[in-house]
């Protein structure tokens, strides 16, 4: 036994050394610098388009916020798309290279890059525009795209390798053009899925009269009646889903809200007198939009047909108070009404105002759908 302990201590010593010639080898022969080359900027290479990507994405979304309810063309903001995209960069440092897009609002778009067709380039946007705008829906549709790329801390835009310089034939190799692209479009809420709002209703012609067409949105807080005739509104004819000049209507629901897409969608309606259930939850919903001072979204209706609304948009409304009764012929209960023009006697209102957020796309409403889109 202990003779072949010693022969087997021999052959484990004999094997000293093999793993640093192998190594050796390999190194000689570039494997392993090629392997390094491979593993480690290729790696670089897509982990920097990553991070361009998350700064072009987040600039898409900050532009087209901004592009959306302006009068202007999307690349009028490529500095606050160069802010967002700095943001998300490791360093700070990213090149916007070009912000393009169309705003519907404007004749004509800006010039964009040549659409990536086959998505074989890692630079462009996914996609094409025309998928992308059909997918945001019917009407006039707006859409930003946003070109970042790599900016070093000299100023260079070339990804530098970390190991092919050092492999034969590499000496010349500068570095690597890296780029992303984010596109986002915009629309008012139609065909891209269903809304949550207010389970109410009003008309167009009441929206118009109180903002001037859309022109001119003033806080003064006004009461829009469930019933009880609004002579603010005698310009609307009737019928509206109560039969007169009033400007809301409740929306069939069981808890006051409504997940509606137009202009697929219509709406039954109520008479204004809401059964004991629907009184609770529809306050509720007024009171928690009261406190929070968050806008609701409220339907916007031209025709009603066989007792339903046909919903042609949403416009943001904010409540700051209430009028209203569970049983008719009783006073109705109140919350925060104004000091003049309230309602009176058996009419029911809910008060408040419009908020004046730009139109996003002619004929809007003001509510807007953002999506990513390539």
């Amino acid at each position: 036994m202990r003779r072949l302990t010693t022969i087997f201590s021999r052959n484990r010593r004999g094997d000293r050394g093999a793993v640093t010639a192998l190594v050796a080898i390999l190194l000689t022969g570039g494997v392993l610098l090629g392997m390094g080359a491979l593993v480690v900027d290729v790696g670089r290479i897509y982990a920097e388009r990553e991070e361009l990507l998350t700064g072009a994405d987040a600039a898409a979304w900050a532009v087209a916020n901004q592009c959306a309810v302006s009068l202007s063309p999307c690349s009028a903001y490529t500095a606050s798309a160069q802010s967002y995209a700095n943001l998300n960069a490791s360093d700070g440092a990213v090149t916007v290279s070009l912000v393009c897009g169309l705003n519907p609002k404007i004749s004509s778009a800006s010039t964009c890059p040549a659409e990536n067709t086959s998505s074989t380039s890692l630079s462009r946007c996914i996609g094409t525009r025309a998928a992308a705008i059909a997918a945001a829906g019917s009407g006039a549709v707006g859409y930003v795209e946003v070109y970042t790329s790599t900016k070093n801390p000299d100023g260079s835009t070339l990804l530098p390798p970390v190991f092919a310089r050092a492999l034969a034939g590499g000496a010349n190799n500068n570095g690597t053009p890296v780029g992303a692209c984010s596109r986002v479009t915009w629309n008012t809420p139609t065909t891209v899925g269903p809304v949550s709002s207010i389970a109410a209703a009003v008309t167009a012609c009441v929206y118009n009269g109180l903002t001037t067409n859309g022109t001119n949105y003033p806080t003064t807080v006004k009461p829009i009646h469930i019933l009880g005739d609004n002579a603010a509104h005698t310009g609307c004819p009737a019928p509206t889903l109560l039969g007169t000049r009033t400007g809301f209507g409740w929306l069939d629901s069981s808890d006051c809200t409504r997940n509606l897409t137009y202009p697929s969608d219509t709406a039954g309606g109520t008479a204004g007198v809401l059964s004991a259930l629907l009184f609770t939850n529809c306050t509720t919903v007024l009171n928690n939009a009261i406190s929070s001072g968050t806008p609701v979204n409220l339907p916007i209706y031209d025709t009603i047909t066989g007792g339903s609304a046909h919903l042609i948009g949403y416009a943001p409304f904010v409540v700051t108070g209430w009028r209203l009764t569970a049983v008719l012929g009783l006073l109705p209960q109140t919350r925060s009404e104004p000091a003049t023009g309230a309602c009176t006697g058996f009419e029911q209102c809910i008060y408040g105002y419009f908020k004046p957020l730009p139109r996003s796309v002619p004929g809007s409403y003001g509510v807007t759908t953002l999506k990513r889109a390539g």
